[in-house]
């Protein structure tokens, strides 16, 4: 899970509340195991950040660029933050999944 959504609940947070966010964390990320082809190493990529430094954006043009290649998806920033806030004040709240691969691993990307 992203530290950076942890420390984002820091104000308000319980640590019945971080036990739950972790848990909750783990359980995506094992869904995800099955969904991609084993021929490949796996590598888990999370971005930690500040607010508006571009961990998003990182995302987004990891995706264009691996898309031109035909190794992802391009995924524009409304794909990568979903949710109604996230797109009011243009920052992520929740945790995004992302894959995409190159020609030597796949990866999980967690934005």
């Amino acid at each position: 899970m992203s530290s950076s959504l942890l420390l984002r609940w820091t104000g308000s947070s319980s640590t019945a509340l971080r036990r739950f966010a972790f848990a909750h964390s783990r359980t995506v990320a094992r869904g995800f195991a099955a969904n991609f082809s084993r021929d490949k190493p796996h590598v888990n990529i999370g971005t930690i950040g500040h607010v508006d430094h571009g961990k998003t954006t990182l995302t987004q043009a990891i995706t264009k660029v691996l898309s031109e290649k035909g190794w992802s998806q391009a995924m524009t920033y409304e794909q990568i933050d979903k949710a109604p806030e996230e797109k009011a004040r243009k920052i992520t709240i929740n945790t995004s999944h992302i894959e995409y691969e190159t020609a030597n691993r796949h990866y999980g990307h967690i934005d």
